[in-house]
């Protein structure tokens, strides 16, 4: 039951990306020109930090979940306990 929405979101997120390759290579301006998702580097910087920021999206959950789940606190007193700054 939970599969579908994930899917749905995957599918979605695929087709954004084509779609905005594909604009962008039509544009006389482009974003993000082609010629630099050739170049290795770029391109894996690119990848790295996206991994990088996964990561850290996962970290931040988990702790999340964490502290929802293990030291019962409230929505209200996780949002605060995982504020910047704490």
């Amino acid at each position: 039951m939970v599969q579908r929405p994930r899917v749905a979101a995957f599918a979605v997120a695929v087709i954004t990306v084509c779609a905005f390759v594909a604009q962008s290579a039509r544009h006389p301006a482009p974003v993000v020109q082609r010629r630099l998702l050739r170049d290795r580097v770029f391109s894996s910087a690119n990848v790295t930090v996206l991994i990088a920021y996964a990561a850290f999206a996962m970290l931040l959950l988990s702790v999340i979940l964490w502290l929802e789940g293990h030291w019962h606190y409230s929505a209200l007193r996780t949002g605060l306990a995982s504020a910047p700054g704490r």
